[in-house]
């Protein structure tokens, strides 16, 4: 698997990134968070964007997927590993979607942060969350 994982960075780097066809299984085996990262913003399936999310630890990149992509499921998948409470407090106070900021708020722990947004936040539902 991990010939895999190069080959793929290396033909990504070349640009021919998507001459390589990979299944979800395949994508699901990789651990090279370059990969991960690479096939998850640029890919155009949402099932292999989905099974890169679900090995990508890159708090980073998870964000911007939760904050970019448009397939619901491929976000969900990257909220599951996302652990920033600066990133995931942002999504609470961001993004509208209550599917995804649900989950955000459920992983907040810093009380400061939960306290302010109990106070200050526009929506007045998530005061009672």
């Amino acid at each position: 698997m991990k010939t895999l994982n190069c080959l793929i960075l290396l033909l990504g780097m070349a640009g021919l990134g998507n001459a390589l066809a990979y299944t979800e299984h395949e994508v699901l085996l990789m651990t090279n968070q370059s990969v991960l990262a690479k096939i998850v913003l640029e890919d155009k399936n949402p099932q292999i964007r989905q099974a890169a999310a679900a090995n990508l630890t890159d708090q980073s990149v998870l964000t911007k997927i939760i904050f970019q992509d448009i397939n619901l499921p491929v976000r969900l998948v990257a909220m599951q590993n996302l652990a920033d409470q600066a990133a995931l407090a942002k999504i609470v106070r961001e993004i509208t979607d209550w599917q995804v900021r649900s989950p955000a708020l459920a992983k907040l722990t810093d009380q400061s942060v939960l306290f302010k947004l109990a106070l200050d936040h526009a929506d007045p539902s998530l005061r009672f969350q």
